[in-house]
């Protein structure tokens, strides 16, 4: 497959596709996995002589099968020979574009709460020193989410779910020395929406409601768990 750049373009090309079934990109996902193990620095090279690539995996976001692909090309980075796989990956604007998807209408509630979460699973694996959590913890990502919280009560979701999944996360492993600037330059950024997280908690919330023997109560509501969490 290797020798012959046609064949890899029919392999991927599958995920050019409008619609794929489960069973067909699971196989085909793993196919591609197993051609990486030892032949880093061929895939590698083939994936950054590409322009937009990343974008037929986009569409299948939501598929299993596609985020362990997504992951195992990330993953490539750590690999000798795959160097500079992250680097191409945020010139090719990946992050973006899922973001992206956060600019769908409101009424696309589950999209928004679903897209924090698939970038979250993108990203589990990833070190604090990697390229891809640095550009997203960096002050510009975070203001970006933080702007973007505004926007909607199902984009509030999306964002504080991402926040929460990846800089929650990696923040505490940035070293103190090195990034003590890009640390506090964040939390400066969380601090700064402080009014309106309180807004958020203390604005009657209109959500699920429990039944218990006493009566009904309603429920805190995912969107105030996540803001806690986020100041935890």
């Amino acid at each position: 497959i290797l020798h012959h750049t046609s064949n890899l373009e029919k392999l991927f090309g599958y995920f050019d596709r409008s619609n794929i079934t489960r069973p067909c990109s699971e196989l085909i996902s793993k196919v591609c996995i197993s051609i990486f193990g030892n032949n880093v620095k061929q895939v590698s090279t083939y994936f950054k002589s590409k322009t937009n690539f990343l974008d037929k995996f986009i569409r299948h976001i939501h598929s299993d099968s596609t985020i362990e692909l997504i992951r195992a090309i990330f993953n490539l980075e750590w690999k000798k020979g795959g160097e500079g796989i992250e680097q191409w990956i945020i010139q090719q604007k990946f992050i973006e574009k899922i973001l992206s998807k956060l600019d769908a209408p409101e009424s696309f509630q589950q999209e928004h709460e679903e897209i924090g979460t698939v970038l979250v699973k993108i990203m589990e694996g990833l070190s604090a020193q990697s390229a891809l959590i640095k550009y997203l913890t960096s002050g510009e990502m975070v203001q970006y989410l933080l702007d973007k919280c505004q926007q909607g009560h199902s984009v509030l979701m999306g964002c504080l779910v991402i926040l929460n999944g990846i800089l929650v996360r990696f923040i505490d492993d940035i070293p103190e020395k090195k990034y003590r600037t890009r640390r506090t330059k964040v939390v400066g950024l969380i601090v700064a929406k402080l009014d309106y997280f309180i807004y958020l908690l203390t604005t009657k919330y209109k959500g699920y409601k429990i039944k218990f023997n006493c009566g009904e109560r309603a429920t805190l509501g995912f969107h105030r768990i996540q803001i806690l969490q986020l100041f935890e």
